[in-house]
Parts: structure tokens; C-alpha cells; sequence
């Protein structure tokens, strides 16, 4: 479980790092102007339409509101159930979205989204495990976490000009 820990935070850090180099490495020319933009519209459908088809999975999998309210022996028992068919839809999705190429305008942030994504689905692994092993103390410990990569996610995809890929 060390392991998953120090996995997901050395990807985030390893966006964070990409993200201050500057550049990215396509091996596209830069497009400018209207054809850079339509570039990065196209680019944006592309991965919006992979994240719409994850969260459609994902909420198949939902508890009820009542229940994410409470740590009770039921509500650990439905996350423990849960949580495994999500962390196979978001790890499936950036795969996905990882084979996407993007333009160099969007290589930063697209980098930093998809290692925020990644340690989101290693966190929720560690939410199931949890949840399995009924420790109520480490699924309150993940919260501040998981809130945190929720909230850069949210504002990187945001300033890129995602809307799905945003929610993930």
C-alpha cells in the first residue's frame, strides 16, 4: 500500500515538474492561429468525450446521498463494494486519455490533468482498501487528500478549457 502512496504522489509531482519545463515535446510543429485553436478544440472533444464516458460509468456506482454522509458498517460495505468498478473505470480512462496527443499549447496542463487523474484512482483504490478493512480512521485521513486533487484538477482542466474531463 507504501507503494501506491509513493506511486501517485511521485506522478503528481512528475506533472507538477513537466508542467515548469516549458514546452513538451511534440513532435507536431506549434499551430497558430485558427488552425492551433481548432487544434485545441478538437483535441479538448476528443478527451471530454473519453471523460463523459467515465463518469456515465461511474455513476452507475454511486452511494445515496444519506450514506456519504455517515461512516456506518453500511456505508463502508457499499464503498468497499463500489469502489473497486470505479477505480477500474478511471484507471481505464486515463489510459485512454493517455494516448491522446496533444497540442503543444495544452501539453502542460494536459500533463498535470492526467497525473491528477492517475493519483485520484490510486487514492480511490486506498478509499476501497480502507472501506474493506472497515477503518473509518484512514478513509477520514484520505479525505483532505483526495479533496485537494479533486480541487487542482478542477481548476487546471478549467483554465485548459475542459468541461467533462474536469469532473473526473
Amino acid at each position: 500500500m507504501h507503494c501506491r502512496l509513493s506511486a501517485a504522489y511521485v506522478l503528481v509531482l512528475l506533472a507538477l515538474l513537466v508542467g515548469g519545463c516549458g514546452g513538451g515535446s511534440s513532435a507536431r510543429p506549434a499551430q497558430s492561429g485558427e488552425a492551433g485553436a481548432a487544434a485545441e478544440l478538437q483535441f479538448i472533444a476528443q478527451a471530454d468525450a473519453i471523460c463523459k464516458r467515465v463518469l456515465t460509468q461511474i455513476g452507475k456506482h454511486v452511494l445515496t446521498p444519506s450514506a456519504q454522509q455517515e461512516l456506518t458498517n453500511t456505508t463502508l460495505t457499499q464503498v468497499a463494494r463500489i469502489a473497486p468498478y470505479r477505480v477500474a473505470a478511471e484507471s481505464q480512462g486515463v489510459r485512454d486519455l493517455s494516448r491522446l496527443h496533444p497540442p503543444a499549447k495544452l501539453a502542460i496542463q494536459w500533463h498535470q490533468m492526467l497525473g491528477y487523474m492517475h493519483a485520484l484512482a490510486l487514492e480511490l483504490d486506498r478509499v476501497g482498501s480502507a472501506a474493506q478493512a472497515k477503518d473509518r480512521k484512514a478513509l477520514k485521513a484520505l479525505v483532505p487528500s483526495k479533496t485537494r486533487l479533486h480541487a487542482q484538477l478542477r481548476a487546471v482542466a478549467k483554465r485548459a478549457g475542459f468541461s467533462d474531463c474536469r469532473q473526473v
